[in-house]
């Protein structure tokens, strides 16, 4: 329980160092916020703003199409804070048919029509408090959720009724992924778990486990499960089994190991994994083998999950720089120094993509390839 403690503690000073508590928190003299990343479809980009709004913005000119506001939080302002508050977005909003989900930091599950703005919505646990950190994960006509609360949730998508619940060991910031009928979710209790779709039951004999907390999302390639943890390694499981077939780095740590935690999740591109790092590096990986094929010196933190654009992986750096890194030759490009604090998972449609900074609490939509600007719209 000690080490628990003490890691979450750790957790909890360096998010401070970033300035997502801070921001999460309300009523104490500090503004809302959350890292909402933007999520296109159709000409649309939806996303959470820090004034715990879910907004559309028209994604070729960035024109405001319409905002709803969530309903107040219960109890709880964001991770780490305590006392009823408006509500704080962290997920990622996800459209399924005419239908956009996203959770709050009330332990909220929403469900927004696109054309109307109707909307339905349900608390994932009335007797235990949690946030949604992760983005909800909708498959045929369910959505799965998770919560800090360290369960994984099933809904109806059409009317949001309970379907099934599962609990880990631990608390849940990752957000779910697929595979064939399993949905995957990763836990702060070190494990990543394969659940059946339908029932809810454990698919492996047991979890496989990493040897630290696990906030990236879980990435699919073919049978092969790829996770990226904060003990500073990528693993490959296999989804059959929940067995590893390899570690990067596999032995011991030496100098081209990664040096800080892998918070962002992993990007994979024509057979190679792309893990950005806090250490502002991107280590670039065999996903046959886990073989280190090259790193990419990017030199300020990375938290931010990249996206790619064309051919091309578009990374933002905590600080705000973008840079764009051909996936076969590995060469960088700076395309854009927004200058504002980037914590936000990157979205992306064709080639256009799209950035949510946090303390700015606005919307840019740049070339992926070129770094043209196309439209900056604030949320304020």
């Amino acid at each position: 329980m000690h080490k628990k403690r003490t890691f979450k503690l750790t957790v909890l000073l360096s998010l401070l160092s970033l300035g997502i508590i801070l921001t999460g928190c309300v009523g104490r003299g500090t503004i809302r916020a959350g890292w909402s990343g933007p999520y296109a479809a159709g000409e649309s980009v939806y996303l959470g703003s820090s004034a715990g709004k879910l907004v559309a913005l028209n994604s070729v000119n960035g024109f405001y199409q319409w905002q709803e506001s969530l309903e107040a939080a219960p109890a709880g302002g964001g991770i780490g804070c305590t006392g009823a508050s408006a509500p704080v977005i962290y997920s990622t909003p996800v459209v399924h048919g005419d239908t956009v989900f996203v959770g709050d930091s009330g332990g909220r599950l929403y469900a927004f029509n696109i054309n109307d703005r109707q909307s339905k919505s349900v608390t994932l646990n009335d007797r235990k408090s949690g946030s949604i950190v992760g983005n909800p994960l909708v498959a045929d006509d369910t959505v799965y959720v998770a919560s800090t609360d360290g369960s994984l949730y099933a809904y109806d998508t059409a009317s949001l009724n309970f379907k099934w619940q599962y609990d880990t060991g631990g608390e849940i910031w990752a957000s779910p992924a697929i595979w064939r009928d399993s949905i995957l979710i990763a836990s702060f209790d070190k494990k990543l778990y394969s659940i059946d779709a339908k029932s809810g039951q454990p698919n492996w004999q047991q979890p496989f486990e990493a040897n630290g907390p696990i906030i990236a999302a879980p990435v699919v390639q073919g049978d092969t499960i790829i996770v990226a943890s904060l003990d500073r390694h990528v693993y490959a499981v296999n989804a059959e089994s929940g067995e590893l077939k390899w570690s990067f780095p596999s032995g011991d740590i030496n100098e081209e190991s990664p040096k800080q935690w892998l918070w962002a999740t992993p990007v994979i591109k024509n057979g190679e994994i792309f893990a950005p790092g806090m250490d502002g590096k991107i280590y670039i990986l065999d996903t046959e083998n886990g073989k280190l094929r090259g790193i990419v010196e990017i030199g300020e933190p990375i938290a931010s999950t990249p996206v790619i654009a064309g051919d091309r992986l578009v990374v933002a750096t905590e600080k705000g720089k973008i840079y764009s890194i051909d996936t076969s030759t590995y060469q960088k490009i700076e395309l854009r120094n927004i200058d504002n604090e980037m914590v936000s998972p990157l979205g992306v449609s064709g080639i256009t993509v799209f950035v949510h900074t946090v303390k700015g609490n606005a919307v840019h939509a740049l070339n992926g390839e070129t770094g043209a600007p196309l439209w900056s719209t604030s949320l304020n």
